[in-house]
């Protein structure tokens, strides 16, 4: 079984995948880390030094800089994910081949990779956009100026879900994620 989990950032959805790791002994893949491996790969950072020269210290990335540049325009957004998606498709693919177990995916983007391995959408939201800018902005500790972009730029089509989750942090959230693993696992 792979859940793929997504949503906005800050709307809890490393949380519960961390939850559905530990209860029902799921193998993780963490999207978000998965990417901060990709842009250090060979091919990946000479597209993006060509791309965006200045994102760069020399032969380091400036990651700062590069979610900058994410920030300035959709071109710059659409440019990047141009770059990186891709790749990054492919690196979860491998990932859930090594694994032969069941597996919690983690990633905002997720349904815009259309990975097809993927047996269920669990959409997480928080239900309030300003709850999702407080949580980046404490976790995060970036500007409330850059976490609103952000979070204008996660603006995801209307996608299929077969499960939602309104994540208020809470033990009702936990067991609602109880009774849809439960469905799962029984249908």
């Amino acid at each position: 079984m792979i859940i793929g989990l997504y949503g906005k950032i800050g709307s809890g959805k490393t949380t519960i995948a961390k939850y559905i790791r530990s209860k029902y002994d799921f193998d993780l893949i963490d999207v978000d880390e998965l990417a901060k491996e990709i842009v250090e790969e060979k091919e990946i950072k000479e597209k993006l030094r060509k791309a965006f020269p200045h994102c760069f210290d020399g032969n380091v990335l400036n990651r700062a800089k590069l979610r900058q540049e994410l920030a300035k325009s959709a071109s710059n957004t659409e440019l990047i994910n141009k770059i990186i998606w891709p790749r990054l498709k492919e690196a979860i693919i491998q990932k859930i081949a090594l694994y032969n177990s069941d597996i919690v995916i983690d990633g905002a983007i997720l349904p815009l990779l259309s990975i097809s391995q993927i047996d269920i959408y669990i959409k997480v939201t928080v239900g309030n956009p300003l709850i999702n800018c407080l949580r980046i902005y404490s976790r995060d500790k970036k500007g409330w100026y850059q976490t609103v972009k952000i979070l204008k730029q996660q603006k995801l089509k209307k996608f299929a879900y077969n499960f939602k989750i309104k994540n208020r942090k809470s033990r009702a959230t936990f067991l609602k994620i109880d009774q849809i693993i439960e469905k799962i696992v029984h249908d």
